[in-house]
């Protein structure tokens, strides 16, 4: 029975993950060739508003697939809609900017750069940002509605809490590929590089994904999992991108030095790595306070 109920859930699991790959990969690698163009062009502007909204549209993707599934597969309603509490929202917002502005001061203070606002900022950055602002929340819930809310939601009674977000995390890094990967697709085909040296780049890339969405998938699922509010796991989701991408736009020098990025990586992964600890933690609680004594 229980072999059944897990085989069912990676059933699930792997008609999700095949799904949202198909919509979102078309959309991916589309972008990225419209990009290969707009590149010979010099055209900077238009390249990046490209990849902001195509990768904004394909990050509808995982939750077009779970919808689809719930309806036509699953034949089940979606897990209610929850808000959750206002002040949840004001802390993921400023908690974000707060440690991208902590991270941004670690970089000076290591590495000193003549730092201050872009002048004149582009139309191009503000039609970024302002759009990451708002239509930023829609790309959030795409993204949750399928590897929080309907994977989560999957897996957790077969596997576990940990495990759950374990497999969500890969299967979401490994739906991140073609954002990475299409440098090394373009050097293959142009004979750059060699095939096997392709092969080991790709082998690594994938590696480094599904690590580093493990730990971002334990802090949304930690949010779920105490919240069941796909509406604050979109926001949060939304304020991770805007806080990680919003510096080096706005802010020259320090924002966009490799020591302020490492101090990102390294704050930001230490607290997905106490969220993923809490999950286990949690988890370990429970099963023993339900176990025969």
């Amino acid at each position: 029975m229980e072999n059944e109920i897990k085989r069912k859930a990676l059933i699930r699991a792997l008609r999700l993950a095949l799904l949202a790959c198909l919509l979102s990969w078309g959309i991916f690698f589309g972008v990225e060739s419209i990009n290969s163009d707009l590149t010979r062009q010099n055209d900077l502007a238009t390249q990046l508003l490209a990849s902001y909204f195509g990768n904004l549209l394909a990050m509808l993707g995982p939750a077009l697939a779970a919808l689809l599934l719930w309806r036509f597969i699953d034949k089940q309603s979606p897990p209610a809609f929850k808000w959750s509490r206002l002040r949840y929202y004001l802390a993921i917002a400023a908690g974000m900017l707060a440690l991208r502005a902590l991270t941004i001061s670690i970089g000076n203070s290591i590495e000193p750069y003549d730092t201050g606002l872009r002048s004149p900022i582009e139309s191009y950055i503000w039609i970024i940002v302002g759009s990451s602002l708002t239509l930023g929340w829609v790309g959030g819930l795409g993204e949750e509605l399928g590897w929080t809310a309907y994977l989560l939601s999957a897996l957790t009674p077969a596997f576990g809490k940990t495990r759950a977000v374990i497999a969500s995390g890969i299967i979401r890094g490994i739906w991140h590929l073609p954002v990475l990967a299409w440098p090394l697709i373009l050097e293959a085909r142009q004979g750059k590089i060699a095939l096997n040296e392709f092969a080991v780049a790709l082998l690594t890339l994938i590696v480094f994904l599904a690590l580093s969405n493990i730990f971002f998938s334990a802090m949304m699922g930690w949010l779920w999992f105490r919240t069941e509010s796909i509406a604050l796991t979109g926001w949060a989701h939304q304020w991770f991108d805007a806080a990680r991408d919003f510096a080096p736009l706005l802010i020259i020098g320090v924002a966009g030095s490799a020591t302020t990025a490492l101090a990102w990586s390294i704050l930001i992964h230490l607290i997905q790595l106490l969220a993923l600890v809490w999950l286990a933690r949690q988890e370990r609680t429970n099963l023993k306070s339900i176990s025969p004594t």
